[in-house]
């Protein structure tokens, strides 16, 4: 009981996005970034806070490329929100031929 009151209060201590509105920014920024996006899902893994996300996306940019090119990619375009994250699942892939 403790111990999960001691979550919640550091949660509301450094939890301060909201989680849609974040979530949504991230999806139109990698959008607009890359070349024929298929599809782009993000979700706050961090209880809503903005802390860590899971990101999956399908773009035209990714063919041809390692996924370690098609991750650094992702993390320039994301570059100014990854110094406020904790944490980042990424998932990337070129569409299907």
């Amino acid at each position: 009981m403790l111990r999960t009151q001691a979550v919640r209060q550091l949660r509301a201590a450094f939890c301060t996005v909201a989680g849609s509105d974040a979530e949504k920014a991230i999806a139109s920024k990698l959008k607009a970034a890359l070349k024929d996006v298929k599809r782009v899902e993000v979700q706050d893994t961090s209880g809503g806070c903005g802390a860590m996300y899971r990101i999956s996306i399908v773009a035209e940019d990714f063919k041809g490329q390692s996924i370690v090119k098609q991750h650094q990619l992702v993390h320039r375009v994301l570059a100014d929100d990854l110094k406020q994250w904790h944490g980042l699942t990424l998932e990337t892939r070129a569409p299907p031929q």
